[in-house]
């Protein structure tokens, strides 16, 4: 491939990776509380949502990664982010964001979210929800393999 193809071609989630110079997580959210009568009765399984969020700089990209249960009259969330400093600036899309968050960035989050709602269930003495037991090019396979990992809405162009 000559130079100024490499150059045209859009680039991949390893290319994005290249340009990764740093990658901090933090907790942006922890929850666990009883449910209050305006809430719904019963519980609902474990779901995890993948979030983009705008970072307002061209060098740096978040990736956040929620978990939320209803368990035994209890709501549980956890949310924890992953803040992506790039080497340079670099114009991408949102689809080519979400594939690197999905192959990068969603398997390094995961067990944060996992201990963070184990530690929430903890705190309120219910049992932790079972979580996916691996990645595979982003999916979170579980007993859901048929769930599209990234929401439709509402993402950030």
């Amino acid at each position: 491939m000559s130079t100024s193809e490499s150059e045209n071609r859009p680039l991949t989630a390893e290319d994005i990776w290249e340009q990764t110079q740093g990658v901090d997580h933090r907790t942006a959210h922890a929850l666990a509380r009883r449910i209050g009568t305006k809430d719904e009765p019963g519980d609902k399984p474990l779901q995890l949502t993948p979030v983009l969020q705008d970072s307002g700089k061209p060098d740096m990209l978040v990736v956040m990664l929620r978990g939320e249960a209803q368990i035994d009259s209890h709501i549980i969330e956890y949310e924890e982010a992953a803040v992506i400093q790039l080497v340079e600036e670099l114009t991408l899309s949102k689809d080519q964001v979400q594939q690197f968050g999905a192959e990068y960035i969603l398997p390094y989050l995961l067990p944060y979210v996992e201990s963070g709602i184990a530690a929430m269930c903890a705190r309120v003495n219910v049992s932790a929800p079972a979580f996916p037991l691996f990645t595979f090019g982003g999916d979170l396979y579980s007993f859901k393999p048929d769930v599209d990992p990234w929401p439709k809405d509402p993402v950030p162009e």
